[in-house]
């Protein structure tokens, strides 16, 4: 006797939103740090301003993940006019990161202000424990442009590797800038100003050169 499947139940496919996968795919990638934008407050007011890198709390070597959320370090390049707008109570921000050499992005909202030693997190990374917990509000979506830039290239036995991504270098033998010794390069130039050579003096090749460099009075962004 035939018996019909249409009374035998089937499985279904577990339904994902896609602030669940962003946070899966971090979780994945295991995310050390990312630069931050300011999108907009609490209030709704649109702010889209950089304000420097943040880093991805860890415990045990693992992204630390809480209650669907992830922590993160107070912006290293968060204004003093910005503070008082950024305090942790539904502010919006996107998060920009490598992962595998592509660029990928996420948009997050700032739940809170929190002191996360105080709960007793094991081999917490950073130390501080001072951050702020980010609830994803979408999926983290790769920005590597293929759509507009296509390319193919063969590669015999230990050539360099090919990037999704164009590179390129520049640099200024002369500014007036001064570059860190350590630690993150300023991701924007404001201003910079060329030194003059006499041609009697001869640059010494092995001179410290500055790794990027901008017009005088341009705005110039550093990768």
């Amino acid at each position: 006797m035939l018996i019909s499947d249409f009374f035998v139940k089937k499985g279904h496919r577990r339904a994902v939103t896609s602030e669940a996968r962003g946070l899966e795919r971090l979780q994945s990638f295991n995310v050390t740090s990312a630069n931050c934008i300011f999108l907009t407050t609490a209030d709704g007011v649109e702010v889209n301003e950089e304000i420097g890198k943040v880093e991805f709390f860890h415990s045990r070597g693992r992204l630390l993940v809480d209650d669907q959320s992830v922590s993160v370090s107070t912006p290293d390049g968060l204004k003093a006019e910005d503070r008082d707008r950024f305090l942790g109570r539904g502010e919006t921000v996107r998060l920009w990161f490598l992962y595998q050499r592509i660029p990928r992005v996420l948009v997050v909202v700032v739940e809170q202000h929190a002191h996360l030693k105080s709960n007793g997190v094991p081999r917490l990374n950073p130390s501080s424990g001072v951050g702020f917990p980010l609830r994803p509000l979408s999926d983290v979506i790769k920005q590597d442009q293929r759509n507009s830039l296509r390319f193919s290239h063969r590669t015999p036995p230990g050539a360099l590797p090919v990037y999704p991504q164009v590179f390129f270098d520049v640099f200024a033998m002369r500014t007036n800038l001064q570059p860190p010794s350590e630690g993150a390069i300023p991701p924007w130039i404001e201003t910079s100003e060329s030194i003059h050579t006499p041609p009697s003096i001869r640059l010494d090749p092995t001179t410290r050169s500055v790794p990027w460099t901008s017009s005088p009075g341009s705005r110039t962004r550093c990768a």
